[in-house]
Parts: structure tokens; C-alpha cells; sequence
């Protein structure tokens, strides 16, 4: 029997950074930060719209800063503002 997957959004795109298509984002989850690198990610606007996508950089501490595949400019950045970042949960993972 196959296991059903949930998105679960954890995180909105708020803000462009630099030149490479860094993204800002706003949690909306306490834990968000757990699930960015141990799950898989997807963006868009609702959960029938997503893409699947990875972090290739990480920067800052507090105020984290992203860069995902498939973004190469500003440009491409300010074009997913307002998306959410949803996590592929698992029926039986803790925030199901």
C-alpha cells in the first residue's frame, strides 16, 4: 500500500535579494527551519500550482536568505514573490 504525501506550507516568499535571485523569507511555522533540508520542497502560489525545487545557498542567521534551483537573477526572484514554500509530508510525519 502505497503512502499518500501532504504539502504542508512552512514558509512565504516575502523579498529579492542581490543579483543571483536570492529570496527573503517570512515563517509559518516555528519549525520551518527543520524541514528546509530534510524534505522536499516545492513553491508556488497554493498546492495544485507547485513546482518541486532545491536549495543550492543558504546565507544569513536570523533573517535567512535562499537561493533555489532554476533562479538565476533578481528578476526571476521578484517573479515568485508571494509563493509559499511547501514541504512533501508523509502520513505519519509530525506535522501531519
Amino acid at each position: 500500500m502505497m503512502e499518500s504525501k501532504t504539502l504542508f506550507p512552512i514558509a512565504k516568499i516575502t523579498k529579492a535579494f542581490g543579483f543571483k535571485g536570492e529570496v527573503g523569507l517570512q515563517p509559518l511555522i516555528m519549525q520551518y527551519d527543520d524541514y528546509l533540508f530534510n524534505k522536499q520542497l516545492s513553491i508556488g502560489l497554493n498546492e495544485k500550482s507547485v513546482k518541486k525545487v532545491n536549495i543550492i545557498k543558504t546565507s544569513g542567521s536570523k533573517k535567512k536568505k535562499l537561493l533555489f534551483s532554476g533562479l538565476k537573477s533578481r528578476d526571476d526572484a521578484k517573479q515568485i514573490i508571494g509563493n509559499y514554500i511547501f514541504v512533501h509530508l508523509l502520513n505519519g510525519d509530525p506535522l501531519n
